[in-house]
């Protein structure tokens, strides 16, 4: 009888080892990484901190044309426009921008003052995803910190190829609106990309053109303030192995 036994366990235990080795030859599907609050790649599940990520297929649908237009949808904050000097200042948490810490692939941006104006100076059309982690990070990102983070990720080219991209936005303000200029809103994009086995570099351009909004106002004051940007960036990138390093610049 302990014979018996002890074949049968044998026998249960080779049918295990090759059912783990089947099922080591499996596919799977890994987890959504990030780069936010830690020290190195973590999924989401398995982060210490609470992140919300916004990908780019969200920020096309959205159909905004800054990135603040795409936060302003989000839990938690509030803009606030100061008409005087026509600055725009974010609020996460009930607490104001001089809290809150903005990072562009990581890197910190700096600002002339306390209102966080380096959210309106980055390309929405060159995004590939918005990372917010809310809560205190001073000990992390510093002492402008205390509300939270929002790291900006840049879009990154991995195919050997040519690309080239146009985009055209037209949208009404309220019923004013007339083609591609004067009234309404006219943005209007264009992007080149190539990648050649470990080099890769981009160059593109935004204008973004926004004539006010008079409504019920009459003369020279208006609702909504006109604003127009001219924005350009360029991205060089070198990849071999371990070896990854790329600079790049937007203005």
């Amino acid at each position: 009888m302990k014979k018996v036994i002890k074949t049968i366990f044998a026998v249960t235990a080779v049918i295990g080892s090759a059912s783990a080795q089947q099922d080591s030859m499996k596919m799977k599907n890994l987890d959504e990484v990030i780069v936010t609050g830690q020290y190195k790649p973590q999924s989401v599940k398995k982060s210490v901190y609470q992140v919300r990520v916004i990908n780019s297929e969200r920020i096309k649908l959205s159909g905004a044309t800054n990135v603040q237009q795409v936060l302003n949808n989000q839990v938690g904050f509030r803009f606030s426009n100061d008409n005087t000097t026509g600055t725009t200042d974010v609020q996460l948490m009930g607490m104001s921008g001089r809290n809150v810490k903005i990072l562009l692939d990581g890197v910190p941006m700096t600002d002339r003052g306390d209102t966080r104006e380096s959210l309106g100076q980055v390309d929405i059309n060159s995004i590939e995803r918005i990372e917010i982690v809310e809560g205190p990070m001073s000990v992390i990102f510093g002492s402008d910190a205390l509300a939270g983070v929002i790291n900006i990720i840049t879009k990154k080219y991995t195919k050997d190829d040519l690309s080239v991209s146009a985009k055209i936005q037209e949208e009404t303000a309220g019923s004013e609106y007339h083609p591609f200029s004067y009234k309404g809103v006219h943005l209007q994009n264009l992007n080149v990309s190539y990648k050649k086995n470990n080099w890769a570099v981009s160059l593109g351009g935004t204008h973004n053109d926004f004539d006010g909004y008079g409504g019920d106002a009459y003369g020279r004051g208006k609702t909504w303030k006109p604003k127009e940007q001219w924005m350009g960036n360029y991205k060089i990138g070198y990849s071999k192995g371990p070896l990854t390093f790329i600079t790049g610049v937007m203005w």
